[in-house]
């Protein structure tokens, strides 16, 4: 027998080689595995589609969401805006469904169906209560893999992609944001919009976008991902039956044209909107990259409020001469840019505030960051991210990007991998990216210049008026992670007077912080907590003002579940004790006035006051909540200082809170920091009945026109859900027939505000100017015909799934809740919140007829028209 013997030495050789390898593995550090969410599943059919899975079995509703890697950043001049033609013609019919079946059977599912179309990528999402999971899966595949594209369709979602285009111009505030884009993508792949221009839609052909569908629109060019409340074995059964059959495909595509490195020096002027902003733009990792977490945690460093690089960076500098500060992060591999936004006064020299900010970078490099600077950022994004990922419909918009591109396992270890960076990191990352660093200067001057461990317990809802006469109304959720407070106060048009505006201003100087902690002490410890503090909306933001008007203002706080008492706290004493100062006041007018002047040009805008004005005449509702140019000119702070004493007495607040925290915690809360005084304001009055048919004009001057007519008048509560019923068939018809067969609009519709006994009813058209007097027309005779009597069961059917899916979708993040269990307070329904998403189930069509000849027929019409 032949026996191999090792020497000695040749065996203490091998030895010392493992030992260097091991010192030379642990030198070079463990890679870092993060966990997967629980439940959470990465996997691929048989015909390369990538799927994931993110069960929340506390979710009523699921989503699908699946994003076709193709956008505008593979077209060229000729194909421009095709990406987003074909996902509009999407929902125009499959081979087993006309679009008008489509739409009906998504509306029998509670569906929310949608899509978007990016760069690099087409987003479609198909949001359904977990019980229609099966029926989105098939809808949302057909749509995908079975459009007919049909021919008699293509003019008319041309017409509607068009006036999207003009509506986009229309509502452009912010010119300065596109010339930045332009400058640091020219002569790439992200040069052309994703909407294309008025030429390449108007001369697209069937054809090209046809065969565009059938090269791109394949399994193995999609990733879904599949979220919310759903069985994991039933949920991939309906993945193989509906997507796993359809074979996979060869993509043919051009390469993509990279974006051109960033040359030091390179400097661009250009003139354009009414503000003065310098940019500078820097190349950045992307997905992928090492050392992106610490990028990401970078860029929270630099623009946080007061305590952040930049803010930093020009704190020496005179209040009314420091620049507003924003950051913005293009991540494609590729085209990754990072982009320092500073928006300067008027007469500002640009090369004082790029030395300035350079000069703080390369110091921020040098000293480092905190380990609680850190701990803030990164505690931060954990409570935006969890908060995104409840919420279903944020979830389809934030996670579509970050899955393309960055793949699952970057989307799943986001949390795990961000938390564990650390401030030496982050100090390289900015040493290695932006300092001493090659940026475009991008210089924009005024166009004006040149010229579940607790699954199985319910919710609890509860309701008590405090000692100090607050109303509290709370919504115990045992698993939920989070903490979400409302507090609404009452009465807001009333309070205004006749200043509109003066509530909404005296929020935004809440930010300013109190007495003993100003803005940037209040902006550290909500940061420390991980806290989302919302004060106004947004005017930056479409549709932020959604939940805005008269009858009430608002503040909502958002945190984890661990801090919330903390964070309560410190919102309570904002509430009781605001700072103010003369200079804040000043300040925080004039920005109001800025947004309210930059505001009034657009058509909607002129639109929508007009009919205000006319329909609700001198009641408080027909103020702007927002104020008007020129409206909150000489409010003093004496005057600021009495309107707060009597908007935020503790009796004229209520106060709702989504959360796993008991009633009676958050009262002792409430109690102890919002001690008694005042009383509730003075309700608003009756509103004045729609009496007559009226007709106002005004002139925007611009590309767009806006339609708004309606009508107010009282109402028996127990006919509100046959009323909304019947008016939400009135908007389908509308929606049908002026945008889906007409292509008058992208927006139309109608819809009816019922508060107690009294209702208010509203339709809208926004049509190119071009086409206004046909689309009053048309609008007028939607209304006037109307017949209750015609209303068939499919139809009703249809409205009443789309209502239970529009409301489970406006209550799916706890906060959402907190707000609406603050309107059904506001409207003396609050006991009925939990059963309330059924009170349409019972309507008929006998009810449709009742209520339409009852409140609709021979209904007198205030109509207003901004051209």
């Amino acid at each position: 027998m032949y026996r191999r013997l090792q020497r000695p030495a040749a065996v203490a050789a091998c030895a010392l080689l493992i030992a260097i390898v091991t010192a030379a593995l642990a030198a070079a550090g463990d890679p870092a595995f993060p966990d997967l969410p629980p439940g959470a599943e990465v996997l691929r059919l048989e015909n390369g589609l990538q799927v994931v899975l993110l069960p929340n079995p506390a979710q009523p509703m699921a989503a699908v969401l699946t994003q076709v890697r193709v956008g505008s950043a593979y077209e060229d001049f000729r194909t421009s805006g095709m990406s987003h033609m074909l996902e509009h013609l999407l929902f125009n019919g499959t081979a087993t469904m006309t679009q008008e079946e489509l739409y009906a059977a998504a509306d029998r599912a509670g569906a929310w169906n949608n899509a978007h179309t990016s760069d690099f990528f087409t987003n479609f999402i198909m949001i359904v209560p977990s019980g229609k999971l099966a029926e989105g899966v098939a809808l949302q595949a057909g749509m995908l893999f079975h459009s007919t594209l049909p021919a008699d369709k293509f003019e008319k979602e041309r017409g509607i992609v068009v006036g999207e285009l003009v509506q986009a111009r229309d509502r452009d505030d912010d010119p300065a944001g596109g010339i930045i884009r332009e400058a640091a993508f020219a002569g790439s792949s992200l040069a052309l919009p994703t909407l294309g221009t008025l030429s390449t839609i108007e001369h697209l052909n069937r054809d090209d976008v046809d065969a565009f569908y059938h090269n791109h629109y394949v399994p193995n060019n999609m990733i879904t991902t599949v979220a919310g409340g759903f069985d994991r074995d039933a949920v991939l059964a309906l993945l193989r039956e509906h997507f796993g059959a359809v074979p996979p495909g060869t993509v043919q595509r051009p390469p993509l044209t990279a974006a051109p490195p960033v040359g030091d020096g390179n400097v661009v002027t250009r003139r354009a909107g009414d503000t003065h902003v310098l940019a500078l733009v820097y190349e950045a990792p992307g997905y992928g990259a090492d050392d992106y977490f610490a990028f990401e945690a970078l860029t929270g460093l630099l623009d946080a409020p007061a305590t952040g690089v930049l803010a930093q960076a020009y704190a020496k500098l005179p209040e009314d001469r420091r620049p507003g500060v924003s950051t913005w992060w293009d991540r494609a591999d590729g085209f990754a840019r990072l982009t320092l936004r500073l928006d300067l006064p008027a007469e500002a020299d640009p090369a004082l505030y790029r030395r300035l900010t350079v000069e703080a970078l390369a110091a921020a490099a040098k000293k480092g960051f905190a380990a609680d600077d850190v701990t803030e950022i990164v505690r931060g994004r954990a409570t935006a991210t969890l908060l995104e990922r409840e919420q279903l419909r944020m979830l389809a918009i934030t996670a579509a990007e970050p899955l393309t591109l960055g793949g699952p396992d970057h989307f799943l270890g986001y949390l795990d991998r961000l938390a564990a960076v650390t401030p030496a990191q982050i100090a390289q990352a900015l040493a290695r990216h932006l300092v001493g660093r090659p940026h475009l200067a991008v210089h924009v001057l005024p166009a004006a210049a040149a010229d579940a461990g607790a699954a199985g317990e319910a919710v609890a809802l509860e309701r008590s008026v405090l000692a100090n006469g607050t109303v509290l109304v709370t919504l115990r959720n045992p698993v939920s992670p989070l903490f979400a407070a409302h507090v609404a106060v009452r009465n807001r048009a009333g309070l205004d007077g006749d200043r509109p505006g003066a509530l909404n201003l005296l929020h935004r100087l809440l930010r300013r912080g109190t007495r003993d902690c100003g803005a940037e002490c209040l902006a550290h410890r909500l940061g420390a907590l991980g806290a989302e503090l919302k004060l106004v909306d947004d005017p930056n933001i479409p549709m932020d003002d959604y939940y805005t008007g008269g009858r009430f203002s608002w503040v909502r706080l958002e945190t984890g579940a661990d801090v919330g008492p903390e964070a309560l706290t410190l919102l309570l004493g904002l509430l009781r004790e605001p700072s103010f100062a003369a200079a804040d006041v000043a300040a925080e007018q004039a920005a109001q006035q800025e947004i309210l002047q930059r505001q009034a040009g657009s058509a909607g805008q002129r639109a929508r006051r007009l009919f205000a004005d006319t329909l609700y005449g001198n009641h408080p509702l027909s103020r702007a909540p927002e104020g008007v140019p020129g409206s909150l000119d000489g409010l003093d702070l004496a005057t600021l200082k009495d309107l707060h004493r009597r908007a935020f007495a503790p009796a004229n607040l209520v106060v709702t809170v989504v959360s796993p925290l008991a009633h009676a915690q958050v009262a002792a809360l409430v109690e102890a920091h919002l001690p008694a005084r005042g009383g509730p304001a003075p309700a608003l009055p009756a509103l004045p009945a729609t009496a007559q048919d009226a007709r106002v004009t005004a002139t925007a001057g611009g590309p767009m026109a806006a339609i708004r007519t309606g009508s107010l008048f009282a109402v028996d509560p127990a006919d509100a859900p046959a009323l909304q019923m019947l008016v939400d068939v009135l908007s389908d018809r509308i929606a049908m027939d002026l945008r889906e067969t007409r292509g008058l609009s992208y927006s139309t519709g109608a819809g009816v505000e019922i508060h107690g006994a009294e209702a208010a009813l509203e339709a809208w058209l926004n049509p190119p100017a071009a086409r206004l007097e046909e689309g009053e027309q048309a609008l007028l005779e939607a209304l006037r015909g109307f017949d209750a009597a015609t209303v068939t069961q499919a139809e009703l059917d249809k409205a009443r799934g789309a209502r239970a899916g529009r409301l489970m979708m406006r209550r799916l993040a706890s906060i959402s809740q907190a707000y609406y269990l603050a309107t059904a307070e506001l409207d003396g329904r609050v006991e009925g919140y939990l059963t309330s998403l059924a009170e349409h189930d019972t309507v008929t069509l006998d009810d449709l007829v009742r209520v339409g000849g009852k409140y609709l027929k021979n209904r007198p019409l205030v109509t207003a028209v901004a051209n």
